[in-house]
């Protein structure tokens, strides 16, 4: 997906990936994705066409939900995660 925007658009595509995106299904992490959306809401109406996201945003839009040691063992705890063809790239 990256690679595809970086053809159409170079470097006016602003681009946000969310490496934790498997705790959105997740209940109890829905405050933590309750608070990432509205920072994404918030980039939204802060987008500029000439400036993109800004700083802030991207900063704030970057962190990981949960710290990595913690993530790693949740998701070892609830292996669904890994195994759920919908979380897959291949």
């Amino acid at each position: 997906m990256d690679e595809t925007l970086r053809i159409l658009f170079g470097d006016k595509a602003d681009r946000i990936f969310c490496t934790q995106g498997t705790l959105f299904d997740e209940e109890r992490f829905e405050k933590i994705v309750k608070r990432y959306l509205e920072a994404a809401k918030n980039a939204g109406k802060n987008y500029s066409l000439k400036d993109g996201i800004t700083k802030k945003d991207n900063d704030r839009l970057s962190q990981q939900f949960l710290i990595e040691e913690l993530y790693y063992e949740e998701s070892k705890r609830n292996n669904k995660w890994l195994i759920r063809k919908d979380y897959l790239n291949f």
